[in-house]
């Protein structure tokens, strides 16, 4: 889960006693620029800023209101494999055979332990992540992308952009210094979240060197956002600083036999824009169709498995790239990236990137036809040249290592490179833009070795897909 206390999630039901602070878009710096959620949504289309933990709870909650049945403050001690085998599973990518998961020993904090036996096994056990971590033992950090984020509430703080019809925005502002962003999101009880992120090695250098107690240092560094400095000018600080790593990470294979490992147990890339919360969604549906595919006879279990493990590591491959890209962009202030020559703010940059952080390119994926229409007319807006599969293959590596291994790789690129990842990220951020090219019906469109999915109430599951 994001290191952040609040996050944008579109609640479209009652929330019960929980409060919350109705969020109508964003703001981000350079000139303010906006993604306006009523645009995507429809007039009076908003998310929510919500607490995390509350937000967890109801989420919890509604799974058991649904039928579920939930087993609060309850932990997985062990999980039992039996062998499993079958050759199939062992062949990359993004499968593993561990053997096939029959049953859990659990315990409580009263002391009370037991054991559960289960069909499927869904691992949505967050950071923790116990199957890749304790059993696969195949998450991999990327080192290019270890932040720290560091915040806390404040009380008092000027609103954003009062008296227009976004005010009281969250806002986002870059670092002077290009080590990373703050974000500043008001919360439903008047206060206002104001955090840091930034490169860890940077961020710890500078401490050192300062030699500051942490809510000093967190002051000082907010200076480096001089818009939001500017809005908590007569606010104080009302509540402990609040530290966490955001220490992005991925695995080699995110299914098996009879099971599948989904959210932040997966993967997790950054904190932009809640990807965390976009990619827990996405995969738990990917866990559900390619599950209900297998149990309903519409796929063997293999090829459940691989449908499941290989749009989990496309999903996650799609915001690696672009966050590599804002990496570079904000890194490199100067260089147009995600932005052009022409553009005074970031404008064009967010409208493009509309899809991916509202929920669009991972649940629409039109028709080829409309799909085609939308990426010659980008190609045409842009002049683009095409990328030849080879470049997009070295490309894909190239940005892999930067974020496991080489951050530096991003700021050394050949101009070459440089083009080349700039017309894969206007591809990715650009594609299914159109109004027609938006719904969680086209999911469907997504064909994974002739297998496509359908996610119609009542019959969910995999269809096959003439070639």
């Amino acid at each position: 889960m994001s290191t952040q206390n609040s996050t944008g999630t579109a609640l479209k039901r009652s929330t019960g006693p929980h409060s919350r602070s109705r969020k109508r878009g964003k703001h981000g710096n350079h000139k303010p620029t906006v993604t306006d959620f009523t645009k995507a949504l429809g007039p009076g289309g908003h998310s929510w800023n919500v607490v995390r933990s509350e937000s967890d709870d109801l989420l919890f909650r509604h799974a058991a209101r649904s039928g579920a049945k939930t087993f609060d403050g309850t932990k997985v001690d062990v999980i039992h494999f039996e062998p499993y085998p079958h050759d199939g599973f062992d062949e990359p990518p993004h499968l593993a055979n561990p053997g096939r998961p029959v049953s859990a020993d659990w315990s409580c904090k009263d002391g009370t332990r037991g054991n559960i036996k289960f069909d499927y096994l869904i691992d949505a056990s967050g950071r923790n992540g116990i199957v890749s971590t304790k059993y696969l033992k195949n998450r991999r950090f990327n080192e290019g992308l270890k932040n720290i984020a560091n915040w806390t509430y404040w009380k008092g703080a000027k609103r954003f952009n009062v008296g227009q019809p976004n005010e009281n925005s969250p806002f986002f502002e870059t670092l002077d210094d290009a080590s990373g962003w703050v974000w500043a999101i008001p919360l439903h009880n008047s206060t206002l979240s104001v955090g840091i992120v930034a490169r860890q090695d940077l961020f710890v250098a500078k401490k050192k060197q300062l030699g500051l107690n942490p809510q000093e240092f967190y002051c000082e560094y907010l200076k480096l956002a001089p818009q939001i400095s500017a809005m908590l000018s007569d606010a104080e600080i009302v509540s402990d600083m609040k530290q966490a790593s955001d220490w992005s990470y991925s695995a080699s294979a995110y299914a098996g036999p009879y099971f599948r490992i989904i959210g932040d147990a997966a993967a997790f890339v950054d904190p932009y824009f809640s990807s965390g919360v976009h990619l827990a969604l996405t995969n738990g549906l990917a866990a559900a169709v390619s599950v209900q595919a297998s149990r309903r006879g519409q796929a063997d279990e293999r090829a459940a498995a691989k449908w499941h493990g290989t749009k989990v590591a496309e999903n996650y491959t799609r915001l690696l790239l672009i966050v590599m890209a804002v990496q570079r962009q904000l890194r490199l202030k100067h260089e147009q990236l995600i932005t052009t020559d022409a553009e005074d703010g970031f404008d064009a940059a967010f409208k493009a990137i509309q899809p991916v952080i509202q929920g669009v390119a991972d649940t629409h994926l039109s028709d080829e036809q409309v799909q085609q229409r939308a990426v010659e007319s980008v190609d045409f807006a842009l002049n683009s040249f095409d990328v030849t599969p080879e470049q997009e293959r070295a490309m894909v590596n190239k940005v892999s290592h930067a974020a496991q291994a080489a951050p530096e790789t991003l700021q050394n690129m050949t101009p070459e490179e440089v083009d080349i990842l700039k017309r894969m990220s206007h591809r990715v951020l650009h594609r299914n833009t159109t109004q027609e090219n938006r719904g969680l019906a086209a999911f469907t469109g997504h064909v994974i070795d002739g297998l496509a999915a359908n996610v119609e109430r009542g019959d969910v599951g995999l269809i096959k897909v003439q070639a």
